[in-house]
């Protein structure tokens, strides 16, 4: 009995999504695929920003440091050179994207991925800090490579830290925008001694 109550309260969810969103003007969706577009093209600029920095910065330093300090600035040149890498085309990329025209279903598949993306890059954020704590506990047990390991461990350190920053700065702008912008209705479902209590607010 509880599943067939299940299933019907889910039946029922989705057809209000389903009408939630034909309610929903397409010149709205258009608005918001392109103010989404707009937040990843930003990012991509704030990412080639810190890369390019990191350039001007490091660059001086690898040239003119010493020890493990000239290894920080080489790890710093060299991991930019792949963030440069990424964000020119996500800029050119997100001039050329059409941004027009997508029904409801589309717009949450590209939302859902750019989340999913996002997210996933936080956790690989994760992976980059503790690579750069392991390398800078093992320096000292491995005396001709010191240098070395503690450079592009804080190398490590630094760079995964701001791409944490960066990738959970991005999810949340998406997901905010989202839920302000497309306002996707949130039910409130509980079971009582009486029965099945179903709120929707829209």
């Amino acid at each position: 009995m509880k599943k067939r109550i299940g299933f019907i309260a889910l039946t029922f969810l989705l057809k209000v999504n389903a009408l939630h969103a034909q309610n929903i003007p397409a010149q709205e969706l258009d608005r918001f695929n392109q103010e989404r577009n707009r937040i990843t093209r930003g990012g991509m600029f704030a990412l080639g920003g810190w890369a390019l920095g990191n350039f001007a910065v490091s660059g001086v330093g690898w040239a003119r440091g010493e020890g493990s300090n000239k290894y920080f600035h080489m790890g710093n040149v060299l991991w930019n050179t792949v963030n440069l890498g990424l964000a020119i085309p996500g800029i050119v990329r997100s001039y050329r994207d059409k941004t027009d025209g997508f029904s409801y279903v589309k717009t949450l598949k590209y939302q859902n991925r750019a989340e999913k993306i996002y997210l996933f890059n936080a956790g690989l954020d994760v992976g980059y800090i503790m690579a750069g704590f392991a390398l800078k506990g093992y320096a000292h047990k491995i005396v001709n490579r010191k240098d070395m390991m503690q450079g592009f461990g804080n190398s490590l350190l630094m760079q995964g830290g701001f791409l944490l920053l960066y990738d959970t700065g991005m999810f949340l702008a998406h997901h905010i925008h989202f839920r302000q912008r497309i306002r996707k209705p949130y039910p409130e479902m509980a079971f009582t001694g009486n029965g099945l209590y179903l709120k929707y607010s829209f």
